[in-house]
């Protein structure tokens, strides 16, 4: 859909914009893949309007056009880069329009042509942002329910077609991508695409699904559940989560668009609600009592690259559990503290090691 490069046009800097767009304004190339492919083709039916859309009830668009189909049908694997597209379409037209009343003045022809893209794009932006609350975000109570049953237990559609719903993604089936997908990128429009108590109902299992992710903090897909939890009503959490991240989650998967910056920004922005009751964070293994997180170098310091290599131990997550027992009845373990070596009983631990992004 051309998000980024439209972004990008919206953001010239003022001085330069009068000969940008003199030099490169064209409203047919603005209208291209919104409402025809050129505008004296607008009555050829080869070329159809919004070829990207259904305009029927459901409004949603299908990621291969209206023409592309499956054996199961049509598809949309993510809407939210539906919404990004019309929206940042909708931003085009709005900057565009005001850089042409400038230049021109209000009533000239390229001014009229730009308020036009800006009115499409939030049009069709409020029409993705209906579809997605309607069949993506997946409830079972309230007057939001019965769109699908009650045996399809996520709180998401990874991938929707015309004649399937499924809880995955064209590049992995892990949970927390399909629910990350959905949420990429935190833009402005996010606070209107994400129902506050359908966000209270996906936080504890997009939670637990990066808990449980060797990669879901260096991929930066957990940007995008700190989001929600930021939304849920722990700002604070959230950013202190954004501050501790290495540089390179956003360059990643899902924090790929994001910055650090937009990223506190739009957590330290969400509108005040109840917050939401955490669940308490399960280990693995039982996690022992009484660690010193002080000395917590001197006992479990950073895992070796021998162990970092392992695929049976290095299983803990960086940020929730990082402790990792190397020997003894808990091997394999994972503790939110450092492990008292040498204890018996339930947490019996010998040695142990700390699992870092670097080891991750």
């Amino acid at each position: 859909m051309g998000q980024k490069t439209f972004r990008e046009c919206s953001s010239i800097d003022q001085r330069y914009r009068k000969s940008f767009i003199k030099r490169y304004f064209l409203p047919n190339l603005s209208y291209e893949g919104l409402v025809s492919r050129q505008r004296k083709f607008c009555k050829n039916t080869d070329f159809i309007k919004f070829r990207f859309k259904i305009l029927n009830k459901s409004f949603q668009s299908w990621a291969g056009g209206i023409a592309r189909a499956y054996p199961n049908g049509r598809n949309q694997e993510s809407s939210s880069e539906s919404i990004a597209a019309y929206e940042a379409i909708a931003l085009y037209g709005l900057a565009m329009s005001q850089a042409w009343s400038d230049s021109s003045g209000e009533g000239s022809d390229e001014a009229a042509t730009s308020r036009h893209i800006k009115d499409v794009g939030r049009l069709l932006t409020a029409t993705e942002l209906r579809a997605a609350d309607r069949y993506w975000h997946v409830r079972h109570t309230g007057p939001k329910s019965g769109i699908y049953p009650k045996q399809y237990t996520p709180k998401v559609v990874g991938m929707l077609w015309n004649m399937m719903a499924e809880f995955q993604t064209w590049f992995g089936s892990a949970p927390h991508l399909a629910y990350g997908i959905q949420l990429l990128p935190l833009t402005a429009i996010s606070e209107r695409r994400d129902d506050i108590d359908w966000s209270k109902e996906l936080y504890p299992s997009f939670a637990e699904s990066c808990r449980t992710a060797k990669n879901c903090d260096e991929e930066g897909w957990g940007i995008l559940q700190h989001a929600v939890l930021a939304t849920v009503g722990h700002i604070d959490k959230a950013i202190d989560y954004a501050e501790g991240l290495p540089t390179e989650a956003f360059t990643s998967a899902g924090g790929n668009g994001h910055s650090r910056t937009n990223s506190i920004w739009y957590y330290a922005t969400r509108p005040w609600t109840r917050k939401l009751e955490l669940p308490k964070v399960r280990t693995p293994s039982p996690s022992p009592q009484g660690g010193d997180l002080e000395n917590d170098g001197s006992i479990c310091p950073p895992c070796t690259k021998e162990v970092c290599e392992s695929e049976q131990l290095n299983k803990c997550p960086v940020l929730d559990a990082p402790y990792l027992c190397t020997s003894g009845n808990n091997l394999g373990g994972c503790s939110m503290v450092p492990w008292n070596l040498g204890m018996t009983g339930g947490a019996n631990c010998n040695e142990c090691c700390r699992v870092t992004y670097e080891c991750a």
